[in-house]
């Protein structure tokens, strides 16, 4: 900025005070015994005989240069403050339209410093949970992939699962379900837990069947160290029913949307009955009316009208 300010006032300083009449007139240099003098050469007009001072304008081309370095010298000093407001924070970015060679050499070492920090965030590796690193598949020098290369444990309590259903059952389970978990290596013993995750898409990883990807974590400590990878029996319970009246869900027959009916035998006769249905799942449904423990119904196939 200091150099652009005095390279202004120079150009200024020639532009305003040196392209003037004075500063062209034509001199000359006296020598005598006396010394040296200096004067100003005049010549005479020939057809008025006045005498007037020699003198030689600059041409326009020499004119249009001084304007020109004088114009350039006031461009470079604001460019020159625009550079050091950059540097000093003055802008939340930089101005639109904003030139200068040193400008775009800051622009360009921002980019580049940038472009290193990426690429240096890129090399390190985030884990997503605490844990106990259990695997890693990859060696110094060799090139990574997108596919797994480190797996972390999560040994704390209250254990956390990994469970996978039939596809059928997509639309039977969902987060904050209760479920009942029992470990193989414990056996006789039931501990109950919540689903904690859904996975939004099917998995495919076995390559034989179509599967619902869920996580549950059990509701209390339990006193046992399990290794990872423990094998374990999960049941999602999406309803309760205690002391339920049930029958085969072959049995029931719906006569209209939400509506079912059964046969029941009755005085070694089947009647048609309507019932009320509450919560069922692919074997057995909840009777809540229209059906009392002991009744027999039959599961055979019987048209209704």
């Amino acid at each position: 900025l200091k150099y652009a300010q005095d390279s202004l006032a120079h150009f200024q300083k020639v532009y305003e005070y040196e392209y003037i009449a004075k500063t062209f007139t034509q001199y000359r240099t006296m020598r005598s015994p006396r010394g040296t003098r200096t004067e100003v050469i005049k010549i005479v007009d020939e057809e008025t005989g006045e005498r007037s001072i020699l003198i030689y304008p600059p041409t326009e081309g020499e004119i249009g240069m001084a304007r020109a370095d004088y114009e350039l010298a006031k461009a470079s000093i604001r460019e020159a403050q625009t550079y050091l407001d950059v540097l000093n924070g003055s802008f939340g970015e930089i101005p639109e339209g904003a030139t200068g060679a040193s400008l775009v050499t800051y622009i360009e070492t921002e980019h580049a410093l940038k472009t290193a920090e990426y690429n240096l965030n890129a090399t390190r590796l985030s884990a997503p949970i605490s844990g106990i690193v259990t695997t890693l598949d990859i060696n110094v020098g060799d090139f990574a992939d997108e596919s797994s290369v480190v797996t972390i444990s999560d040994f704390d309590q209250p254990y956390s699962l990994d469970a996978y259903l039939d596809a059928e059952d997509w639309g039977q389970v969902r987060v904050g379900y209760e479920v009942e978990v029992s470990f193989d290596i414990i056996p006789g013993q039931t501990f109950t837990g919540t689903v904690t995750g859904v996975y939004p898409t099917l998995d495919t990883s076995s390559f034989t069947s179509t599967l619902v990807h869920i996580t549950a974590r059990l509701n209390e400590t339990i006193p046992y160290e399990l290794p990872a990878g423990s094998s374990a029996a999960v049941d999602v319970i999406g309803g309760r029913a205690e002391n339920a009246v049930l029958v085969p869900v072959e049995a029931l027959h719906e006569i209209d949307d939400g509506k079912y009916a059964l046969f029941v035998m009755e005085n070694g006769k089947l009647r048609l009955r309507v019932v009320e249905v509450g919560l069922q799942d692919l074997r057995k449904a909840e009777i809540l009316s229209g059906l009392d423990t002991g009744d027999v119904v039959t599961t055979g196939v019987v048209e209704t009208k």
